[in-house]
């Protein structure tokens, strides 16, 4: 079963090959492994991205509340906004498409549950429970991560970084 960009994915196969290309040399071991998948696990990895990222919390809404995936979206737009304005009544900003950034980090995080680097153990452990590790005298801790936010639900910190910019909740707080 191929995938469907704007049913269960934001990039196709090819895009995902073009980004791996761009960004990581030709010697690194993730890109090399990633040429090495067939195109029906690349579907799988992109498949996966996606999902985790829908379950994520976005500022803004939907653009179309039957849109499968959560870009592109709607923000209230700061100039016009008013305590009870709906994106039907006007004071909305939408995005005609996809952000780039939504985009590449699809890319990295499919890239990297394809090809794990492992910075995707820290995840793990959070999905986990395990809240810090210590080996001899070092010690980390994953005090105050939210189980259910993205440094436990994204694996790839590029694409943890390139999703922050539009984390905060479905709603926006109005003063």
């Amino acid at each position: 079963m191929s995938i469907t960009v704007g049913t269960d994915t934001y990039i196709t196969v090819a895009e995902a090959d073009d980004h791996v290309e761009l960004f990581y040399p030709s010697t690194d071991a993730q890109r090399l492994a990633w040429a090495d998948l067939d195109e029906a696990d690349k579907e799988v990895a992109l498949r996966k991205a996606a999902k985790a990222m829908n379950t994520l919390k976005y500022t803004g809404c939907k653009v179309d509340d039957d849109q499968a995936l959560a870009f592109p979206r709607c923000y209230v737009n700061q100039n016009t906004r008013s305590d009870i304005q709906t994106k039907y009544l006007g004071g909305w900003d939408c995005q005609d498409e996809v952000p780039e950034d939504v985009k590449e980090a699809q890319a990295e995080e499919a890239l990297e549950l394809a090809v794990p680097s492992g910075a995707s153990s820290h995840a793990k452990d959070i999905q986990r429970g395990i809240t810090s590790k210590s080996v001899l005298h070092a010690t980390e801790s994953y005090a105050g991560v939210e189980p259910g936010g993205i440094a436990a639900t994204i694996a790839n910190p590029k694409a943890q970084r390139l999703l922050e910019p539009y984390m905060g909740g479905g709603y926006e707080i109005v003063r």
